[in-house]
């Protein structure tokens, strides 16, 4: 992981999104701006590369944060698209569509290849480190979508899905075409291969279960099995949800200032990779991990506590982040388990099951709260305790309806 945090920017961060928020009602007189930022060539020149959504450019990076590991599915479904994190940003841009990758994992880029006319974004990319070359196809959904920190406090953006993700050959000589709702995929990498893929039942994000409770029509198979343990233990597969994954709902510890970006992960995917299994306690709901990033040996752990969850199936879990300083910090997390027709790598439809991340809530700075959940409400006094012993503790009293 990362330094260590600064044991105020998580709730600046949050303090700063209500500001904004309540401004957005008053009547204000801003001056108009008259300069304008110029437009170089090399900029002009990649206008059709990038992926834009109303005037916003996606980093590099945040694409890169859908890639799965070699020889692996891709376990981030859903991101915020606005989210403007710093996770989403490098310090060795080398374009709008092209970044180095930090610790030494290559360069990465991508090119938008156009949208079908039912608006799923074709994006191409490769990834490259030394003489090894990686290339993808991965088709996205954007949609507009409101974001709740808590009942008062929503924030409105987007949401960027992965509706598919399809391997290339590493010669980089794949042909791809889009025409109406239909892209075709032509590679002469070793064997010949044409592909075409229609993407008429996508960007439907199709859950089978968007808030029912229980899911229908799925009785018996395994997907609905492995919902019904989720749902009724928070486990998967006989074992308690991997705390990696509600670390990637909040964004990681190293972006903890930042708070949640990923909205929807994929159990299964996530369960079986790498990526996650390593630095687990014995109870596996909690981890720590060491690096050396900056030249020094970092400490880093996150922790959760399942609580329980609503009468409409809104699971309440309280996670614990350290990141290597003075500050332990909550986060009260709301999370629902859904299932998404999707499709696995090779293009053959598969049942997915996502956890997915309702809101959240901050718990404080070593602050320890009172959780109660009756029926679809959660009841939460916070309790912040003041590092100064002389000074009051601080409490307060919200309500989570859902």
């Amino acid at each position: 992981m990362g330094p260590k945090l600064n044991s105020g920017m998580f709730f600046i961060s949050i303090l700063l999104a209500a500001v904004t928020m309540s401004s957005c009602g008053t009547n204000t007189t801003t001056k108009k701006n008259t300069t304008t930022t110029p437009t170089t060539e090399l900029q002009k020149s990649q206008q059709s590369k990038v992926l834009w959504y109303k005037g916003f450019p996606a980093s590099p990076l945040l694409i890169y944060a859908f890639m799965p590991l070699p020889g692996e599915r891709p376990v981030t479904v859903s991101f915020n698209f606005f989210g403007g994190h710093n996770r989403f940003f490098t310090e060795h841009p080398i374009d709008s569509t092209t970044a180095e990758l930090p610790d030494g994992k290559g360069r990465f880029s991508y090119t938008l290849l156009g949208q079908t006319d039912n608006k799923i974004y074709v994006v191409q990319t490769t990834l490259t480190k030394g003489s090894y070359v990686s290339q993808a196809l991965l088709f996205f959904s954007i949609k507009d979508h409101v974001f709740d920190v808590d009942n008062d406090t929503p924030r409105v953006g987007s949401l960027i899905t992965l509706e598919r993700f399809y391997k290339l050959g590493s010669k980089q000589d794949a042909q791809v075409a889009i025409a109406g709702n239909k892209i075709t995929i032509d590679e002469s990498t070793g064997e010949k291969k044409h592909i075409e893929i229609s993407t008429d039942n996508d960007n439907t994000s199709a859950i089978i279960n968007d808030n029912s409770y229980p899911p229908l029509g799925l009785a018996g198979s395994t997907v609905e099995k492995d919902w019904r343990e989720a749902d009724s233990m928070f486990y998967f597969h006989r074992s308690p949800i991997n705390p990696h994954l509600l670390d990637e709902l909040n964004g990681g510890l190293y972006y903890l200032s930042d708070g949640p970006d990923t909205r929807v992960v994929d159990i299964e995917y996530g369960t079986g990779s790498k990526k996650y299994e390593n630095h687990l306690d014995d109870k596996k709901t909690s981890f720590t991990t060491t690096d050396m990033s900056n030249g020094m040996e970092n400490h880093s752990s996150f922790s959760y506590e399942y609580i329980g969850k609503t009468s409409n199936g809104v699971h309440v879990v309280r996670a614990a982040l350290w990141g290597g300083g003075s500050g332990v910090w909550g986060i009260i997390q709301f999370i629902r388990f859904r299932i998404r027709k999707g499709f696995d790598c090779d293009g053959t439809p598969k049942d997915q099951l996502l956890m997915c991340l309702e809101r959240y809530s901050g718990d404080g700075d070593r602050g320890r709260s009172t959780i109660n959940i009756n029926g679809n409400n959660v009841l939460i006094d916070v309790i912040q305790r003041n590092p100064d012993p002389e000074s009051p503790t601080d409490t307060s009293h919200i309500v989570e309806k859902f």
